[in-house]
């Protein structure tokens, strides 16, 4: 397992646009190290903004277009095995989903928040990458590895701890 830390804070120059950034120049090169020279095949990518999302109207990656292409195409081109974006900073919890183009790779994205502070009326919103429903009650999210199996499940889960939805994906 390959765990990687972005700051998506500290680096950023302006607030969305074409030539908008989020991670810096020593970031990047970093992150391309981290991903060209993994053996794990299992990776997760942990931003603070949700990476995937293009529809919502706040802070993501979307609103970076030249530093998320960059993101996708670093996965596409570099990465071996399966890559997993840990997102959060929406006040709730889903599941999403996207194929590369150019490549045989799928990258999913799970973004869990929050266990203390949910969007109870969240009116909702599209999202064309997701899978399954959005969750928007306090809640936190676990994910159970089966290395024998090479199986991983990401699970969205309420404060008691029940489960309100699960993703499957093999690596």
């Amino acid at each position: 397992l390959h765990v990687i830390l972005l700051d998506v804070r500290y680096f950023k120059q302006g607030h969305g646009g074409p030539d908008a950034e989020l991670l810096g120049d020593a970031q990047w090169k970093w992150l391309e190290s981290q991903i060209e020279n993994s053996q794990a095949p299992l990776r997760f990518i942990v931003s603070g903004i949700q990476a995937l999302h293009e529809d919502q109207k706040y802070e993501k990656w979307a609103n970076f277009p030249k530093e998320r292409e960059r993101l996708l195409e670093l996965i596409a081109d570099k990465a071996n095995g399966q890559t997993i974006v840990l997102s959060g900073d929406r006040h709730i919890s889903e599941f999403a989903q996207l194929p590369l183009p150019g490549s045989e790779q799928v990258v999913y994205e799970f973004t869990s928040s929050s266990l203390t502070h949910s969007w109870t009326t969240f009116p909702g919103e599209p999202n064309r990458h997701r899978i399954g429903e959005v969750y928007s009650n306090n809640s936190f999210g676990t994910a159970e590895i089966d290395w024998t199996a090479r199986s991983l499940q990401l699970a969205i889960r309420g404060e008691d701890g029940s489960i309100h939805d699960t993703l499957d994906i093999g690596f």
